[in-house]
């Protein structure tokens, strides 16, 4: 395909559009995506990326993944990670040192929250405190101080989404009314709503 391109591109053809149909007429199956970087490389006055390398139609730029798509990847259960997303997970561990501890350490408390283990919590605390990493010494300290509520949600199966729910609904009415109705007339609302 490289030298397809090329020759029409020193004979005056240099439309894209026009040299993809030409090699797909002369049998060439591939990704439309592989010809934009040998035509950016024919643009730039350099010779095209040569055709020995076996992944030359697969040199797209790739973006690093975004930090909300790595926050994810990170909290996600290792189970329901996909090869892709483990692969991006090693690649950042390997490049910081001390992401190794957090992402350990992370682990260790999202395992304990989702398994309902209490008992663990206090030696979590004191390792998130020694780690060194400021943000989970700050963490663990904002914990300590509600420590028997963490324990209790923890432990307990009892849930407060309902509630939350009802306050989330309570604070919409409340400010689809921009504040210019009395209380009489939020509790109306309110009890309409129910």
């Amino acid at each position: 395909m490289r030298s397809r391109i090329e020759r029409r591109w020193n004979e005056g053809c240099h439309t894209g559009l026009q040299l993809w149909r030409e090699v797909c007429a002369q049998g060439y199956r591939g990704p439309q995506g592989a010809i934009w970087p040998v035509l950016h490389q024919l643009r730039q006055g350099y010779p095209p990326i040569q055709e020995a390398d076996p992944h030359w139609s697969r040199r797209l730029v790739r973006r690093p993944p975004s930090p909300r798509r790595m926050a994810g990847v990170w909290l996600r259960r290792a189970a329901d990670r996909t090869h892709a997303e483990r692969d991006a997970l090693e690649r950042f561990l390997d490049l910081c040192p001390e992401a190794h501890l957090a992402f350990s350490l992370t682990e260790r408390f999202t395992s304990l929250l989702r398994e309902g283990r209490s008992d663990a919590l206090e030696a979590w605390l004191e390792d998130a405190t020694a780690s060194g990493l400021p943000e989970f010494h700050s963490f663990a300290t904002g914990l300590r101080r509600d420590q028997p509520a963490i324990v209790a949600a923890v432990s307990l199966p009892y849930s407060n989404g309902q509630t939350e729910g009802r306050i989330t609904k309570l604070k919409l009415l409340k400010r689809s009314m921009y504040g210019r109705a009395s209380f009489e007339l939020l509790r109306r609302r309110v009890l309409l709503a129910v």
